[in-house]
């Protein structure tokens, strides 16, 4: 999928959000959770996923499951997307949309014990400051030129 029109159907699912995906985003928008910052209809870089909500700097997708992931198919489809997104560092949390409605303090619990172990494991960056464009093509300890 090219990238403008990711972009445009990224900003088409924040303008018409599920209710429990408004819901959930009350609760993450304006660094709520720990400071940490969330952004909703996220799409993922080098991927044509859009994740539901997305924590960019520990790599925490946010995912809010309707009954349809539960069709076979769906589920099949889900599970290829997310192996295939672990695989650049993102971590999941997948919430079924019942949960967000009927028990939302446990769901906002379960995302933050996930960010706090996230934000808790040695990475090579310091998260507050991004690498620069020519450290994330380097290697970790790649010689500088």
């Amino acid at each position: 999928m090219r990238a403008a029109l990711q972009i445009g159907l990224a900003r088409g699912h924040r303008r018409e959000p599920t209710a429990s995906e408004a819901l959930l985003w009350e609760s993450l928008r304006d660094r709520s959770m720990d400071g940490l910052r969330f952004r909703r209809q996220h799409p993922v870089q080098f991927t044509r996923f859009i994740a539901d909500s997305c924590c960019v700097a520990i790599k925490l997708i946010v995912e809010i499951d309707g009954g349809y992931h539960n069709e076979l198919e769906q589920a099949k489809r889900d599970r290829e997307r997310e192996m295939m997104i672990a695989e650049r560092g993102y971590t999941f949390v997948r919430i079924s949309d019942t949960d967000v409605v009927n028990n939302l303090p446990l769901v906002l619990q379960t995302i933050q014990n996930t960010a706090r172990n996230l934000v808790s494991k040695p990475n090579i960056f310091d998260a507050s400051t991004p690498p620069s464009p020519a450290e994330r093509g380097r290697g970790v300890g790649a010689p500088k030129r």
